[in-house]
C-alpha cells in the first residue's frame, strides 16, 4: 500500500485527511462485449475517451447494476497513465478500469479536481508495473489529501479557474499562431522547390499531381532515377 503524500506542508489551519474520509470512489461496471455497439444502446465511457471528452461507443447489453455518470462528475483512468478529468460528454455508463469520485459536502469538487492529479502523479511515480500500470482504490483512498475550510477550497478553485481559462487563452492563440507559421514554412518550401526563386519565368505541366507545374527550363523525373535507398 502507498502511503506517501505529495503534501510537505499546508497551513496550520487546514488539515491533511485520507481521501476516504472525503469521497466516494464509483467504479465502472465490467460490461459484456457482445452488447457494444456503434450505433445502438447508451453511451459508454472507456479509458480512451477520458482525455478526448466524448464517447465513440455504445453499449445495448444488460445495464443493471452499471453505474451513471454525467457533466461534472470527477474520472478518473484506473490504467495506463492515471488521467483524472472533468467530464463534460453527457450522461452515460461508467465502463471497468474507470471511476469516477465523489465529494462529500465537505470538499469542493472544482478544488479536488485541481488538486487530484497531483496526488495521481505520486501514486504512479510509485506503483511498480511489468506492462501497464494500474490504479489500486486502495492507494488511492488511502492518500493524504490537503483540506482548507470549505470556502478556502472554492475561493482557491475560482481563482484557478480565472487564471487557468487565462493561460488556456494564452496558448490556444499562440498554437494559431504556430500552426499559421508551419503553413507559411510548407508554402515556403513548395514554392521554392517547384517553382524557383524567379517568379516571372514562364511556366510548364510539371505531371506531377503536387506540384502542378514547373519552369519551362526544369525537367521532371522518377526519384529512382536521381536517388539510391542506403543499406
Amino acid at each position: 500500500m502507498i502511503n506517501r503524500t505529495w503534501v510537505e506542508s499546508i497551513p496550520t489551519h487546514w488539515d491533511l485527511p485520507k481521501l476516504s474520509e472525503l469521497v466516494e470512489v464509483v467504479n465502472g461496471a465490467a460490461l459484456s462485449s457482445d452488447g457494444f455497439s456503434r450505433d445502438d444502446g447508451l453511451p459508454v465511457v472507456r479509458i480512451r475517451d477520458l482525455l478526448r471528452g466524448f464517447t465513440r461507443t455504445r453499449f445495448a447489453g444488460d445495464t443493471v447494476g452499471a453505474p451513471f455518470v454525467g457533466n461534472g462528475d470527477l474520472l478518473i483512468g484506473m490504467d495506463g497513465d492515471f488521467n483524472s478529468v472533468v467530464w463534460s460528454g453527457g450522461d452515460a455508463l461508467l465502463n471497468q478500469r474507470v471511476c469516477c469520485l465523489r465529494p462529500s459536502p465537505r470538499l469542493d469538487n472544482r478544488f479536488l479536481s485541481y488538486a487530484l492529479p497531483l496526488t495521481l502523479r505520486e501514486i504512479n511515480d510509485l506503483t511498480f508495473y511489468t506492462t501497464v500500470k494500474h490504479l489500486s482504490s486502495v492507494d488511492l483512498l488511502s492518500s493524504r489529501f490537503p483540506r482548507p475550510p470549505i470556502s478556502t477550497q472554492s475561493r482557491i478553485a475560482d481563482f484557478l479557474d480565472s487564471e487557468t481559462g487565462r493561460i488556456d487563452a494564452l496558448v490556444n492563440k499562440k498554437q494559431r499562431l504556430i500552426n499559421l507559421l508551419e503553413e507559411k514554412r510548407t508554402a515556403m518550401i513548395t514554392q521554392a522547390v517547384t517553382k524557383g526563386l524567379d517568379p516571372t519565368v514562364p511556366m510548364k505541366n510539371s505531371g506531377i499531381p503536387w506540384a502542378s507545374e514547373i519552369p519551362a527550363r526544369w525537367s521532371a523525373a522518377h526519384v529512382i532515377r536521381l536517388a539510391r535507398l542506403g543499406s
